[in-house]
């Protein structure tokens, strides 16, 4: 759930990609704002950065340069 607010959706979008309710992915996102005692949830897209949950990348698929943000792979292809 960390990794994907940190991607940015509003709450209504969370819940979407989430298949929760609105009022569930509200509940989320206050628990996390708590344990993390974070004071909005600009601070907790900076701790998905900072921990490496996700990272920005370039939104190629438009073309127009946008940023978007992709999920780390947690698999290594080293040998």
């Amino acid at each position: 759930m960390l990794a994907l607010i940190g991607r940015g959706p509003t709450v209504p979008e969370i819940a979407a990609e989430s298949s929760i309710t609105v009022a569930t992915a509200k509940v989320h996102v206050a628990r996390l704002l708590t344990e993390l005692d974070a004071r909005d949830r600009a601070y907790l897209v900076i701790t998905v950065y900072e921990t490496g949950l996700v990272r920005a990348s370039r939104h190629l698929a438009c073309g127009d340069g946008r940023w978007s943000a992709a999920p780390v792979s947690r698999t290594s292809n080293t040998t």
